[in-house]
């Protein structure tokens, strides 16, 4: 079950990773991201004070509509497994 989860979360990461690429674009040309670099704050700051809790609503949707996904991936796999195994006895 362990080797599923696994095999599952390397496949669908680039989903989240294309979705907070994108934000972050996005996010780095508005105004207020252009004021905080003005006031001298460094990348680290404004990483973390202005664009991550601004991505991070968007992550946490797209994450809650692929629970029920990876739930139907995880018994799909349960299944086939059980079914090549009921074979081999």
């Amino acid at each position: 079950m362990i080797n599923a989860m696994i095999a599952i979360s390397l496949i669908s990461w680039t989903k989240y990773a294309r979705i907070a690429r994108s934000k972050v674009l996005e996010i780095k040309e508005e105004t207020f991201i252009q004021a905080s670099k003005i006031s001298g704050h460094n990348a680290l700051h404004i990483m973390i004070k202005h664009i991550l809790p601004n991505i991070l609503a968007y992550l946490i949707v797209t994450a809650s509509l692929d629970i029920g996904t990876v739930i139907m991936e995880m018994s799909s796999l349960s299944f086939l497994t059980s079914l090549f195994f009921s074979t081999l006895i």
